[in-house]
């Protein structure tokens, strides 16, 4: 297990081996080793991680109501108030949640945990004499925000935008000190940053990534400034109905075009004009503001990822609602004794807007509660959605039993996927390679391969297209055109397991074990699990010659999959190729104690045509199954007739 752990810190989703989120991806895997693929504890941990959020929150704005600037104005009760009003409309906020309920954005959630943690811990050295200790703490949190996903590492900003607000004043040198050590800091990371996308390479990926999309990086940023008024609206008019998991926002393809890029840009501007203009006299709202934009600077601007995500406002909006929650204070406390129905009127109405905020959050969950339901609520909300299209096409293409009706579906929900909007050079040859693993998974593996010969065409690069056109000439038979496929990928792409998987069956049905080997012992070396790799090499060297190692082999990938019948007939094919008496029947007798004669039967059968694992000759290792069956049942019957196999296999 210790191992395998280890691994998950380098599951990077296309580069195997490249360190990425270890600690949002050590805390899945420790998931997946106590729940499996049960969601139930998924969710348990991403509620705790949320609710931890809240609570840091929640003392991190009450730290930051003690700063010096505030002078005492709000008082013990006043602060409680603000901070659990402030955290509450966060927290049942239906904005958040992608970010909670959606299983792997605990990336996000996660990061804004550790974010949260290193900014309270840092307000507490300021507001305390405890100054190193805290300040440890801090960085040992921001190293785990990082850990978790990369727009933490804006946290060195947000500290100093933390410390020229609430706690800078030009006359104390301790302030000064603070605020000149977090700028150098701020600079070093980005110095830093740009020494690490140099040196490593990533500065290619960053623009090969670019070339992925139908937009420029001007026309990106333009849209972004729609899309975070936008994410503003949501946050704050968060009724269900305007929430998706996937939002078809139009590019902006000029300041004109449309016309609300212009305007989206003015509002923008001019809320941080009036942020900065207003940090003497509302600190709190000028905060709100800067850190939401700031925060937003990652995933909102240049950087050629996805257009739009509603979990990508999970921690620009910590600090959002505090302003809203320090003036509906302010306003309770005025009329408290000025006017009392004002006061219980104002008061009920807050009780009413967190419970109504809380309904809404509660239907926006229900929408989660099966994956069907979440594309048919998307595609509810937006037609043409391409992702929800091409979502509920492999649903159907490849859940349920098969039938005309759902490959029918299937095919159709892919045509209008097809059809839709999209931002990504590789969707169309996706789309083109879904319809044809539809195909597939029908067993109709020629129009399969007709349509990944189209998605090779329409996208030259798409690796997935060649992987997916070797596999399925494999499947039908022909080898060697799986071959050229593969190795021209292992040539032209990163490097996988399953590439060296296809190279090297296909190398085995073509009678080239050595070469075979070759191919499952680079497949072995990119496993985590090194053990899912025994069989094909167990296989490779039976028939190459080399029949003890085989066999040990083959033992262990026996051990591992107790329940594998091709492991069972593959070793008793190595032990009739080494010609030990003893071993074949003991790997007989194995069968029969394991499997019953039926599944041996079908598996006799589907032998010569299931090219998907290491080959077995059916032809030496039917004598000895019908040999062991015969004794078998004269043994269990005496006098009676022997068992005869199924009838659809004859022996020779």
């Amino acid at each position: 297990m210790p191992e395998t752990l280890w691994h998950t810190f380098f599951a990077h989703p296309s580069q195997a081996g490249k360190l990425y989120r270890p600690i949002s991806c050590l805390t899945l895997a420790l998931n997946w080793y106590i729940g499996g693929s049960n969601p139930i504890g998924y969710h348990i941990v991403n509620l705790i991680i949320h609710y931890g959020t809240s609570i840091f929150l929640f003392l991190a704005i009450l730290q930051l109501l003690e700063s010096p600037v505030f002078q005492n104005r709000y008082g013990h009760d006043g602060k409680y108030f603000i901070a659990l009003l402030a955290v509450v409309l966060w927290s049942i906020n239906p904005i958040q949640t992608q970010a909670v309920t959606y299983i792997i954005q605990r990336m996000a959630s996660l990061a804004a945990l550790f974010y949260i943690m290193a900014i309270y811990y840092y307000l507490k050295s300021r507001n305390t004499d405890s100054n190193i200790r805290y300040l440890i703490y801090c960085g040992i949190c921001y190293l785990l925000a990082l850990g978790s996903k990369e727009n933490a590492v804006l946290l060195p900003m947000s500290l100093l935008l933390i410390e020229y607000i609430f706690y800078y004043r030009k006359t104390n040198l301790k302030d000064t000190l603070f605020l000149k050590i977090l700028l150098v800091i701020s600079l070093f990371i980005c110095f830093f940053g740009v020494y690490f996308i140099y040196h490593l390479g990533i500065l290619p990926n960053f623009f090969h990534l670019a070339d992925a999309r139908l937009y420029t990086y001007y026309q990106r940023l333009l849209t972004e400034s729609r899309i975070v008024i936008f994410y503003l609206g949501l946050l704050f008019y968060p009724i269900p109905s305007r929430l998706s998991i996937d939002h078809d926002f139009p590019l902006s393809t000029s300041l004109f075009s449309p016309w609300t890029t212009t305007s989206s840009i003015l509002a923008i501007l001019f809320l941080i004009v009036l942020a900065f203009q207003q940090i003497k006299k509302r600190p709190l709202f000028s905060f709100a503001i800067l850190f939401f934009f700031l925060n937003q600077l990652v995933e909102s601007t240049v950087i050629p990822l996805e257009l739009i995500f509603e979990h990508r406002n999970y921690l620009p909006s910590l600090f959002l609602f505090v302003p809203i929650a320090a003036v509906l204070h302010y306003i309770l406390d005025h009329y408290r004794s000025y006017n009392r129905y004002l006061y219980y009127t104002i008061s009920i109405f807050i009780s009413l807007l967190i419970v109504f905020i809380g309904i809404g959050t509660y239907i926006r969950n229900m929408a989660y509660a099966t994956t069907e339901g979440l594309w048919e609520d998307t595609l509810q909300k937006d037609p043409v959605s391409t992702r929800a299209l091409s979502s509920l096409a492999t649903l159907e293409g490849w859940g349920g039993e098969k039938s005309i009706e759902r490959l029918q579906k299937a095919l159709d929900y892919n045509v209008k996927a097809s059809e839709g909007t999209f931002y990504q050079r590789t969707f169309k040859p996706a789309i083109l390679i879904n319809i044809g693993g539809i195909y597939y998974n029908y067993d109709q593996v020629d129009k399969a391969i007709a349509y990944f010969k189209k998605a090779i065409k329409e996208g030259p690069t798409y690796k997935l297209g060649y992987y997916n056109l070797a596999r399925a000439y494999i499947t039908k038979g022909d080898f060697k055109a799986g071959l050229l496929q593969i190795e021209y990928l292992i040539d032209h792409a990163f490097p996988t397991s399953r590439y060296y998987n296809l190279e090297g069956l296909a190398l085995l049905y073509l009678e080239k074990p050595e070469p075979a080997l070759v191919a499952f012992r680079k497949q072995m070396n990119l496993l985590p699990d090194k053990k899912k790799a025994f069989y094909n090499i167990g296989g490779a060297l039976s028939l190459s010659g080399h029949f003890k190692q085989a066999r040990w082999f083959l033992k262990h990938a026996r051990t591992d999959e107790r329940k594998n019948l091709r492991v069972a007939l593959s070793a008793l094919e190595n032990s009739i190729r080494s010609g030990q008496k003893t071993l074949i029947a003991q790997d007989a007798q194995y069968i029969f104690s394991h499997f019953d004669m039926m599944l041996i039967s079908k598996a006799l059968k589907a032998l010569p045509t299931e090219y998907s694992s290491v080959p077995v000759d059916v032809n030496l290792i039917r004598p000895i199954i019908e040999e062991t069956a015969t004794s078998l049942s004269k043994s269990i019957l005496g006098d009676e007739p022997p068992l005869k196999l199924h009838p659809d296999v004859s022996s020779k």
